[in-house]
């Protein structure tokens, strides 16, 4: 998986195409 670290706060967006799949898009938000 990809994510982006700040700090303590963790937030990810993702969009990226896939030639078997179409258009995805992933977006996650973690607090830690």
């Amino acid at each position: 998986m990809c994510h982006m670290t700040y700090g303590t706060y963790i937030y990810g967006c993702l969009t990226r195409y896939n030639l078997r799949r179409k258009w995805v898009q992933l977006c996650y938000i973690q607090l830690t």
